[in-house]
């Protein structure tokens, strides 16, 4: 996959305009206009789904590991980001065994509560980060693990899903996948206002000197760093492939066996 041209990102400026808006509108109205956006956005895609082929792309990763026999069963799905729970994690639960979802924010886990069935989902209002890395999750026994994690630093210092390597390791079943948000160098400069740290963190994470113009802006480059993080003498990586987001983001989608 080629980098996209320079212009073809949303100018940095007018990105944190609109970020602005969205923090003042969560200011004046806390999360009940962006669920509400979401859910707009789910009946949107609902309907689609039942009048075209359109699939979504948790979808197409989830459709893709089966075709590839690499789709774990059972499935005991691990959410790390869950958000209100209406627009990835609802796509792939009829096919898990069980959820465990995490949310930070109350507000949205309250949401995610009344649009996840109870029987399969259990959700925790907790830094998911902070527990993976801790070991404080309710199983490791994880064999689908989902990151819908923002691109950009947040929480006060993690960037992106970097701070759950290698922890996460440490919570998977023996044949697992993990499915995840990366973006390249030009995406991000349009998703983030903390340029100078965020720079920081990918080059730190990809493996890039310190003056590089570039950590990863090509997706041989994406792939590579994150097929590194994976501890070689306790994992195999059966498949690692892309599934494109419609903006400026995609899946990563990687398959593993414990040695």
């Amino acid at each position: 996959m080629a980098s996209p041209p320079h212009g073809a990102a949303p100018a940095p400026r007018a990105q944190r305009l609109q970020d602005l808006v969205r923090r003042v509108e969560f200011g004046l109205f806390g999360p009940r206009l962006e669920v509400w956006r979401e859910q707009r956005k789910r009946h949107a895609i609902d309907r689609l789904r039942r009048r075209t082929l359109v699939i979504t792309p948790m979808e197409a990763a989830v459709r893709l590991l089966h075709l590839k026999r690499l789709l774990p069963t059972p499935l005991v799905a691990l959410d790390l980001f869950g958000k209100a729970g209406i627009m990835k994690t609802l796509e792939y639960v009829p096919f898990a065994e069980s959820v465990e979802f995490y949310e930070v924010y109350g507000p949205f886990a309250a949401h995610a509560r009344r649009a996840l069935p109870a029987d399969k989902v259990t959700i925790r209002v907790a830094d998911s980060i902070a527990a993976v890395r801790a070991g404080t999750t309710l199983r490791s026994d994880y064999s689908f693990v989902v990151m819908d994690n923002p691109i950009s630093t947040f929480g006060g210092g993690y960037c992106e899903n970097f701070d759950l390597f290698p922890a996460v390791f440490d919570r998977l079943a023996p044949r697992s996948a993990l499915v995840f948000n990366a973006a390249l160098d030009d995406w991000v400069a349009a998703l983030d206002t903390d340029h100078v740290e965020h720079r920081r963190r990918r080059r730190a994470f990809f493996g890039a000197p310190l003056d590089a113009a570039h950590a990863a802006n090509d997706l041989a480059a994406v792939m590579a760093g994150y097929a590194r993080a994976v501890p070689a003498d306790r994992f195999e990586i059966l498949d690692l492939f892309p599934v494109p987001h419609p903006g400026d983001m995609m899946f990563l989608v990687m398959a593993l066996a414990r040695r």
